[in-house]
């Protein structure tokens, strides 16, 4: 909310995104106080994009090589988190199989194909947690998707829908 110049306190909507400063009127003085900072609101999630690197087919799983993974779409400040779904046709589960994160500084991750285990956000965008025990993932179709936070915290990903579906 904010105080507006009778001193009521609002909640007005959202301030569209852009650079704002803030002025501080002291009315019975008479003095106006204009900081030289200036803050940001940014409520845009990044677009990313992700991609297997190499050809992968059912048959890797019999070598299990690891697969993996880039993005691009937003710089490498902070870790992406990676969520693996089983594909069975042309509908994908509800939830994802398996997640992993992206080493701190780098726009990868590697997928040990094992599902059941999960490493991912403690928070939106803030540490790494592991949970869960892995094991090897059987045959079948998997999606990637990658999702990452922005300067601002907002969260992307590389599909338009959680879970994905075809053609997202």
């Amino acid at each position: 909310g904010f105080v507006d110049s009778d001193g009521n306190k609002n909640r007005g909507a959202a301030v569209a995104d852009g650079a704002y400063r803030v002025r501080i009127t002291l009315r019975n003085s008479g003095r106006t106080f204009v900081p030289d900072q200036f803050f940001v609101v940014d409520s845009v999630p990044p677009k990313l994009t992700a991609n297997v690197e190499g050809g992968h087919t059912v048959s890797i799983l019999r070598g299990r090589k690891p697969v993996k993974v880039t993005y691009s779409g937003i710089g490498t400040s902070k870790r992406a988190e990676f969520l693996v779904y089983r594909v069975r046709g042309q509908r994908t589960g509800a939830k994802p199989v398996a997640s992993f994160v992206s080493s701190q500084g780098k726009n990868s991750g590697t997928w040990d194909q094992t599902i059941g285990s999960f490493q991912g956000w403690r928070e939106q965008c803030l540490g790494v947690e592991t949970t869960g025990r892995g094991r090897p993932a059987p045959v079948g179709s998997y999606v990637i998707i990658a999702r990452a936070c922005d300067a601002a915290s907002n969260v992307g990903t590389s599909s338009t829908e959680l879970p994905p579906r075809a053609g997202t």
